[in-house]
C-alpha cells in the first residue's frame, strides 16, 4: 500500500532503475571509498537515498536527484549539484588517503571535538532506542516516539545503525568514525563554496539530521 500524500507522490517522477539492494548499497560504498567522485555520480546518489526511504512511500528529492532536477524544466538555478559538482568535492582519490591527511593535518583541538561526538554515539542510539521502546510498552505516543517517525531514517537512520553495532566501539574505531565526521564536515564546507547561494538552512530540520550532528557540521 502506497500511504504516501498525493501531493508528495506527484512530485516524485519514479524510480530510475530497481529499487537498489543491500549488496548495491555495499559496492556503491566501496566504489565511492576507492575512487571519490569519480566513482559515483548524483543519479547513483539519488538512487541509494531512495533505498534509504521505506519501501511503500515516494522520495521526491530522491527522484529529483536522480533524473537531474526534472521538476525545474531545465530551469534550475546556477550551481545546483550535479556530477561535476560532486567530482569537485568528493575530489578523485581514495577517501581513506584523505582521511589519513585529515589525521595529520587537522588542529587537535577539532580532533577532540570530532572524537567526544564519535564517543557520544551508541549512549545516544541506545537512550533513544530505549526510550521509543518504553512508550511503546506503555501504549502512549510520546516525544520518543514522535522524534523516532521523524529522524529515522536517511542520515540519522545510518548513525543509529552503525551506533548500535558498534555499542563497544574501542579508541581505535571510535578514532575512525571521528574522522569520518570531519571529513563529512569538511565536504559541507567545500560544498557551501562550490553553491553559495544553496540552502543550508534545510540541515536544521530535524528530517534531515539529528540536531548535535547539525551543530558540528556548523562549527
Amino acid at each position: 500500500m502506497n500511504w504516501s500524500f498525493p501531493a508528495l507522490a506527484a512530485l516524485d517522477p519514479g524510480r530510475s532503475d530497481a529499487r537498489l539492494a543491500g549488496s548495491d548499497l555495499v559496492y556503491s560504498a566501496v566504489q565511492l571509498m576507492l575512487s571519490g567522485g569519480a566513482g559515483i555520480t548524483m543519479g547513483t546518489i539519488g538512487a541509494l537515498a531512495r533505498a534509504l526511504a521505506p519501501a511503500a512511500g515516494v522520495a521526491p528529492l530522491a527522484g529529483q536527484v536522480e533524473y537531474g532536477w526534472p521538476i525545474s524544466h531545465g530551469q534550475e538555478p546556477d550551481g545546483i549539484p550535479d556530477d561535476e559538482v560532486l567530482q569537485a568535492l568528493l575530489g578523485g582519490g581514495d577517501l581513506r588517503d584523505q582521511a589519513r591527511d585529515l589525521a595529520m593535518t587537522v588542529p587537535t583541538a577539532e580532533l577532540r571535538d570530532a572524537f567526544g561526538l564519535a564517543a557520544g554515539l551508541p549512549e545516544w542510539a541506545d537512550s533513544t532506542c530505549a526510550a521509543v521502546e518504553r512508550e511503546i510498552a506503555d501504549g502512549r505516543l510520546g516525544e520518543a516516539v514522535k522524534e523516532w517517525i521523524t529522524s529515522s531514517f536517511g542520515l540519522t537512520r545510518l548513525l543509529l545503525v552503525a551506533a548500535l553495532r558498534d555499542r563497544d566501539a574501542g579508541p581505535a574505531s571510535t578514532a575512525t568514525t571521528a574522522l569520518v565526521l570531519i571529513l563529512i564536515r569538511n565536504k559541507f564546507r567545500i560544498l557551501r563554496q562550490l553553491i553559495p547561494a544553496g540552502n543550508f538552512d534545510v540541515l536544521n530540520n530535524p528530517l534531515v539530521a539529528p540536531s548535535f550532528l547539525t551543530g558540528f557540521l556548523d562549527r
